[in-house]
């Protein structure tokens, strides 16, 4: 790959910026930059077969057509590259300004290996008036090489009107996008709870606790949509007092309990008194799904973090994949502690006045008039549930997003799907994935269940693809995809 890069041509990076140093600088304001296109896709024979590159003028500025086989991206001075920043991208062509556009053409050789693979270019405008004085990035493409025959899917230059669906963003031209960070904070206080006078000690108990909690889709204000569990506050009731527990953990994971808090309104007593949290704790976690450890370590409780609304933060946590769909179940495992006396209290709501199920709680600890210090809380097997539901504060984050693809006409009775051609920039921290089903017609009768490899769709007309994009919670970079075909035989 690298010898065949050096045939178009052998600046590295670096020197093309110094090269392009010695050309004039532009001196009016910047203007639109001209668009940058490669041909999507290019078939090799035995002879190869040829790779272009052209900008759709005007071009008010000397530039530099640059290129690599890896997707990126990386930054430099600055500006953001949709090339990998290893191996080097080389420079293709050095320009000066052109009122026309300007364009290019390469022979490519069949060479072992080079199929199925991308070549990524990208222009930079050498630009004095550049946030970093020297150039600013323009326009990326690519072209996948493929041994010919039929390819089915698409180049997204207009992936609206191809007639994609999903949360996707097609902002940037030639390029599909994931949808952006979406991010949201929501109080777990159910009005039909009564909010309960005095505050409880657990699961912050100072002589030691296990507290197990559960919330419905409903009481997390879930929608179905997977998120990130980012943050978990407590509400405290009457004066905060500093202080510290030195062994604390918070398991977070999935259960399949949803108690019911309705009341019969007759009798006043819970209509379904056994839906709620089972005193065994293990038995509320989700079969084969085990709580996952969210944080261990010491818990502060410190007054001067209390927010305006009134909450106090747990300690930060390993961000949990929330399914959207399942009730959340959150386990605190507090170790006996001597020295601590925080008497500080927790705000809970009784969501039935009547009885003590269902369990929207299940514990294990001493009282204020039965001690019992705990020295190892994951030794605690059985509890007792309650129906004290905790107010709780809690931030998600949505980071997954999904375009969809129409239903494809491979235009064969029976299709051959082979593997796919991707040309993508993957930002570190963000992911993709690709899935595909068949069906008989382009309204998807007979639709296959979506499958990793088209491989599933094989023997279907219609050819039907899903992207899912995972974006960078911390940086919020998202995945940029070029194209995506699929050969057909």
């Amino acid at each position: 790959m690298k010898h065949l890069l050096e045939g178009f041509g052998s600046h590295p990076l670096l020197p093309a910026a110094a090269a392009a140093a010695a050309l004039s600088f532009a001196a009016t304001a910047v203007a639109q930059q001209p668009a940058f296109r490669m041909p999507a896709a290019v078939s090799l024979g035995p002879s190869g077969g040829q790779v272009s590159w052209q900008l759709s003028g005007p071009v008010q500025h000397p530039f530099a057509v640059l290129a690599g086989f890896a997707g990126g991206p990386f930054d430099l001075f600055g500006e953001r590259l949709l090339l990998g920043a290893a191996p080097a991208p080389v420079t293709l062509a050095l320009g000066g300004a052109a009122a026309g556009g300007a364009q290019q053409s390469f022979a490519v050789p069949m060479l072992p290996g080079l199929l199925g693979t991308a070549l990524y270019g990208q222009v930079v405008l050498f630009d004095a008036q550049a946030a970093n004085g020297m150039f600013r990035a323009g326009g990326a493409a690519s072209s996948l090489f493929h041994a010919g025959g039929t390819l089915i899917g698409s180049a997204f230059d207009d992936p609206v009107g191809e007639g994609f669906t999903g949360s996707f963003r097609g902002d940037i031209d030639g390029h599909l996008r994931g949808g952006p960070v979406v991010t949201r904070t929501h109080q777990t206080i159910d009005p039909q709870g009564a909010p309960f006078a005095q505050g409880l000690q657990n699961p912050l108990h100072p002589r030691g606790a296990r507290v197990q909690m559960v919330y419905r889709p409903a009481d997390l204000g879930a929608t179905g949509v997977p998120e990130l569990l980012t943050a978990v506050r407590w509400r405290p009731v009457g004066p905060v007092l500093p202080g510290a527990l030195q062994d604390f953990e918070l398991r977070i994971g999935h259960s399949a309990v949803q108690p019911d808090y309705a009341v019969d309104p007759w009798s006043a007593l819970p209509v379904a008194p056994h839906s709620g949290l089972a005193p065994t704790f293990a038995s509320n976690y989700l079969p084969g799904a085990p709580p996952v450890r969210g944080y261990r370590g010491v818990c502060s409780i410190d007054p001067a973090q209390l927010t305006a609304t009134g909450y106090l933060p747990y300690p930060p946590i390993v961000p949990f994949a929330y399914d959207g769909t399942s009730s959340l179940l959150l386990e605190f495992l507090v170790a006996d502690q001597p020295s601590n006396s925080n008497l500080t209290g927790a705000a809970v709501r009784l969501m039935v006045q009547s009885s003590a199920l269902p369990g929207a709680r299940v514990w294990s600890s001493g009282t204020p008039f039965q001690p019992r210090p705990i020295a190892d809380p994951r030794a605690e097997v059985v509890g007792t549930p309650d129906n004290a539901m905790y107010e709780l504060e809690l931030d998600f984050a949505q980071v997954a997003t999904v375009a969809q693809s129409p239903f494809y006409d491979s235009g064969r009775a029976s299709p051959d799907y082979d593997a796919p051609l991707l040309a993508a920039s993957l930002p570190p921290g963000t992911g993709l994935s690709l899935s595909f089903r068949g069906a008989n017609d382009a309204q998807g009768t007979g639709a296959t269940a979506f499958a990793a490899s088209p491989d599933s769709a094989d023997g279907r007309r219609f050819l039907q693809f899903r992207l899912e994009f995972r974006a960078n919670l911390l940086t919020r970079d998202v995945p940029i995809v070029d194209s995506l075909f699929v050969p057909v035989y």
